[in-house]
């Protein structure tokens, strides 16, 4: 981490050795002969790389793969997490708090009026899910698929 800059790659060595014209600063080296099979990282890696440490560098492994780099879709991350983790008490025919989370429609009232990052950060309603929190990958996970506009996508 002392190699990086949160919020700056252009000031992060990790980003400059990646980033670096042929030479010795550059990583991976360039190969030294033909047999050597060093090569740079696609564009899509360094893209990736500098994505992150534009969000802060943040070490959010915590026993699940948890991506705040790509694009953050309702279908593919926002849903089954809520499936996983709100579903049990916010559906059927009492859902708790009177709060129903059984479909996009649902879901996204709560994400256009703040109920839904109030509750997941415990401010002014009770912290969801009440089993325990989610991961700070996953709140933010919420946070850029409601910052994007909430999409059902």
């Amino acid at each position: 981490m002392q190699a990086v800059t949160p919020g700056n790659p252009q000031e992060s060595k990790l980003y400059k050795v990646i980033t670096a014209p042929d030479g010795e600063d550059r990583m991976p080296p360039a190969p030294l002969s033909r047999l050597t099979s060093a090569s740079r990282l696609t564009s899509a890696q360094i893209d990736s790389i500098a994505a992150w440490i534009r969000y802060g560098a943040l070490d959010e492994f915590c026993g699940e793969a948890c991506d705040t780099v790509n694009a953050v879709t309702f279908s593919g991350t926002i849903w089954p997490t809520v499936r996983t983790y709100c579903t049990g008490c916010h559906g059927g025919t009492a859902p708790g708090g009177g709060v129903r989370l059984e479909n996009y429609s649902n879901v996204s009232v709560i994400a256009a009026n703040g109920t839904l990052m109030d509750a997941l950060r415990g401010n002014g309603v009770p912290k969801m899910p009440p089993a325990g929190s989610l991961s700070t990958c996953r709140i933010r996970q919420f946070e850029l698929w409601i910052g994007a506009g909430y999409q059902n996508n």
